[in-house]
């Protein structure tokens, strides 16, 4: 830190979420700098796992895997679409192929898969109806109503018309 930072210090200690080569980490700063968000930090010297002490209402294994399931590997980082199916519809080729199930995945950036899906939805809309939009999800779980899979599928479906909806 700079020496004329000193004044843009708060009291007590912050955390900075890093991102490094293999993943990410958080840094613990004390005293804290009065960061704003797109700072960049800068760092040197030799990252250590800590001891974690268990957390009152997670305590042991539970506590762990808590924490193991937000920075491991295999959880999604990015949107996600197959080769073949992307590569056919750059062309303009819609409709069923038969790579499904075969083919790699292809890392997308977040606007591009956004314009994908919204590009998507309008074609099927306005070639086949709202009728041709099935509104279902098995969900995730959550507390609540507002994180309730279902319930916000059904919600952004409704806006753009309507959809058709499972019955059980």
């Amino acid at each position: 830190m700079a020496p004329d930072a000193a004044e843009h210090l708060t009291a007590g200690p912050c955390k900075v979420l890093l991102q490094l080569a293999g993943g990410r980490t958080e840094l613990a700063l004390d005293p804290c700098p009065a960061l704003r968000q797109g700072w960049q930090v800068r760092v040197s010297g030799e990252l250590r796992r800590l001891q974690r002490a268990p957390h009152p209402l997670l305590a042991g294994p539970a506590e762990r895997l808590a924490g193991q399931g937000v920075h491991t590997r295999l959880r999604v980082q990015r949107p996600a679409v197959r080769v073949g199916w992307l590569e056919r519809h750059r062309r303009g080729e819609h409709g069923p192929h038969d790579g499904r199930g075969r083919e790699d995945f292809v890392e997308l950036d977040w606007d591009e898969a956004l314009d994908l899906v919204a590009g998507e939805l309008r074609r099927v809309i306005d070639a086949h109806g709202n009728t041709a939009i099935f509104g279902g999800s098995y969900g995730w779980a959550s507390a609540g109503r507002f994180h309730h899979a279902q319930s916000q599928i059904h919600r952004f479906l409704n806006v753009l018309g309507g959809y058709v909806r499972h019955t059980d």
